[in-house]
């Protein structure tokens, strides 16, 4: 049962309650039911109430009518936006506008001028130090090739004598000694000027087996050297020259040397080689003869 069934119902039953009780009313005033008398007043209570109920109907066939009509819409509902309100463009600042210091972003570092930077001079001596020979070693030979570390980019020199040094500080410097004890003294100098000194001794002894001077000390003696450099391995040279017949000739170096003798007719030839020489240095090779002539020569190992 619908709710308007039951609306209908509901006002039907009052128009029954209502009838019934116009006639008990009739009765206690001592009217019979359908009596002349009794049917206008009943005949006009049944129309006021009749007139409710059409009223009722009416009001509740509007009510279906509208429900109806709700029911056919469809469920979706479309809104649309409301359009959006013109933009307008603020009028342009003044050209002597200046924003308040409040508002203004501060400057960015790259607009504050650097003031003068300050650097320290540079007034510490360079390093120096001998690694060879050690202090009080004696050598074998008058050619000896000293060595050792310094400040990158510093020079080392012995005298007039300047020595090579590598981008680590690394140095070395082949020299000539005398014969017995003897000090040298190497000094280093930065790049500021900045200069110290080391020194170290040694002892030159020249080898005990080395044949005692027996011929005298002439013009007949000369020496050369085939190569200068060698790419082979183990590097080597070729030494020649001429002597006193039967003369003793040495080739002496810090990386090698050797021994010959003049023929009878004082010419004399060796092969010397030089395993321990290092790749790229250049050092001194000696040749003497045993009556005190010499003569020095270089040499450069370019071998692998």
């Amino acid at each position: 049962m619908s709710s308007l069934d039951e609306r209908a119902r509901r006002s039907s039953g009052a128009l029954r309650e209502a009838v019934e009780e116009a006639e008990l009313r009739l009765l206690d005033a001592g009217l019979p039911r359908g009596t002349a008398a009794s049917r206008p007043a009943l005949a006009s209570r049944v129309l006021a109430f009749a007139g409710a109920f059409a009223v009722v109907l009416l009001g509740l066939g509007m009510a279906v009518v509208q429900l109806s009509m709700f029911a056919d819409q469809s469920v979706t509902t479309v809104v649309e936006p409301s359009p959006a309100p013109p933009v307008t463009a603020e009028p342009p600042l003044p050209s002597s506008f200046a924003p308040s210091p409040a508002t203004s972003a501060p400057p960015s570092d790259s607009t504050v001028p650097a003031g003068p930077v300050q650097t320290q001079a540079d007034t510490e001596p360079p390093l120096l130090v001998i690694t060879f020979p050690a202090e009080a070693q004696t050598v074998e030979s008058e050619v000896v090739r000293f060595a050792g570390v310094t400040e990158p980019g510093a020079t080392v020199t012995r005298g007039t004598y300047e020595a090579d040094v590598d981008t680590e500080g690394n140095w070395s410097l082949v020299l000539v000694v005398g014969e017995g004890t003897s000090t040298v003294t190497f000094t280093a100098t930065d790049e500021a000027g900045n200069g110290t000194t080391a020194s170290v001794t040694l002892s030159y002894q020249p080898p005990v087996d080395q044949p005692p001077t027996t011929k005298p000390v002439g013009g007949d003696f000369t020496a050369s050297a085939t190569y200068g450099v060698c790419s082979e391995t183990p590097p080597y040279d070729v030494y020649y020259g001429s002597a006193a017949p039967g003369a003793a000739i040495t080739i002496s170096s810090e990386f090698g040397g050797g021994s010959t003798v003049a023929d009878a007719e004082g010419s004399w030839e060796t092969k010397v080689t030089f395993a321990d020489a290092p790749y790229g240095e250049t050092f001194l090779v000696t040749v003497r003869d045993d009556g005190g002539n010499k003569k020095v020569f270089e040499f450069t190992s370019l071998a692998g």
